[in-house]
């Protein structure tokens, strides 16, 4: 494991020499280290540009001249950190914005899902931190939680520590009562295709939706006492999975618990949620 200082010495020094870093995040037992293996991309040698007194380039000018490599399999992580990186910094993105950036980026590349895997999104809900979509993923029915503000401009931006937090949590717990986390579908521009940037989690689809519309909507058959019995006591076997592994969720209602079609309870929005096992770097 490379220690996070050396790690950023590693980046600036090899900035300077006009050298692209991508950075690939591992999940270890302690949850999710940023720096865990790195690999470098030359510049076209014949274009290597120089800063304003003939010296090595900045962060921006790099990125500017950085070639992304044709797709294929073996290239996309490092493709999308590439893209990712050069949107940022197009989009004014100070020196601490691009670090937090950074780190949100391994987290994303390590549960990436291609955006156009996901066909004929039908939005089911909203609220403050974008649309959830129900589509589909390998055959199987899921939800997207989109990254976007009311008028559905994506806000990375202003969500990156938001979302970086929530996803170091999702990528550490698979418990039958909480909703399962699949990845990240992610997209960002590209000179022949320039998109907005895009960032949605995947999760499993609940199709009865939130134990609150189970029990207030009149629409809905009331549920049974032994059901909410059963739904209780399967909240409580996810919360103790989750304290368990020391996360507190902190944002418990009924519109955060989800309902499948036999009626099983899900745990879900982890937004709010905190881990006592991490460390002050990103708590």
């Amino acid at each position: 494991m490379i220690e996070q200082a050396v790690f950023k010495d590693f980046i600036k020094t090899e900035y300077g020499r006009g050298n692209a870093v991508a950075g690939l995040g591992m999940q270890s037992n302690d949850g999710f280290s940023i720096g865990s293996s790195f690999t470098l991309y030359q510049q076209d040698p014949n274009a290597i540009p120089s800063g304003p007194s003939g010296g090595s380039v900045g962060p921006m000018e790099h990125a500017n001249n950085l070639k992304v490599p044709k797709s294929s399999e073996d290239e996309t992580y490092t493709t999308l950190q590439i893209l990712a990186e050069r949107w940022a910094m197009s989009n004014g993105f100070n020196p601490d914005q691009l670090t937090e950036f950074g780190h949100l980026m391994s987290m994303v590349t390590s549960t990436y899902i291609p955006r156009n895997k996901l066909k004929a999104l039908k939005e089911i809900d909203s609220g403050s931190f974008g649309k959830i979509f129900a589509t589909s993923y390998d055959g199987a029915p899921v939800a997207v939680k989109q990254i976007s503000n009311k008028s559905g401009e994506c806000t990375i931006k202003s969500k990156m520590r938001e979302l970086l937090l929530e996803l170091r949590i999702l990528v550490r717990i698979r418990h039958p009562n909480i909703v399962t986390f699949w990845g990240t579908a992610t997209e960002f521009p590209t000179n022949e295709n320039p998109v907005q940037p895009y960032i949605g989690l995947v999760f499993e689809l609940c199709e009865k939706g939130s134990l609150h519309h189970a029990l207030f909507d009149g629409k809905n058959a009331p549920l049974k006492i032994s059901q909410k019995i059963k739904i209780a006591h399967q909240v409580a076997l996810g919360l103790a999975y989750l304290h368990g592994k020391r996360i507190i969720h902190r944002d418990i209602n009924t519109r955060n618990i989800l309902l499948s079609n036999d009626l099983s309870a899900k745990i879900a929005d982890f937004g709010c949620a905190v881990c006592a096992c991490f460390n002050a770097f990103l708590a």
